[in-house]
């Protein structure tokens, strides 16, 4: 099931767990997610975002330092500019 995470967003004292056809309530922070996920498949986008690397089709630049990200299942998340570096490094390496 983890595989089939598309994204974890902070909504405290929850975590919204988003897959391709349902979304999970989950009382824990993102940082602790973080932790117990796989860092070489999922990685911090946003200071309230986690995204499966897999799950991400193209990056576009916003002209201002971040990014929007399309999610195979069509949805956008904001990559922040903070985040650019690490996510690109895992990113192109997929």
């Amino acid at each position: 099931i983890v595989d089939d995470i598309i994204t974890i967003t902070a909504n405290a004292p929850y975590v919204i767990i988003q897959l391709e056809n349902k979304k999970f309530v989950y009382h824990a922070t993102l940082k602790s997610m973080e932790q117990m996920l796989d860092d070489q498949k999922f990685i911090r986008i946003h200071k309230s975002c986690i995204v499966n690397l897999s799950k991400v089709s193209s990056i576009k630049s916003r002209g201002n330092g971040d990014y929007d990200l399309e999610i195979l299942d069509g949805g956008i998340v904001r990559l922040a500019r903070t985040y650019v570096k690490s996510f690109k490094s895992k990113w192109f390496m997929c």
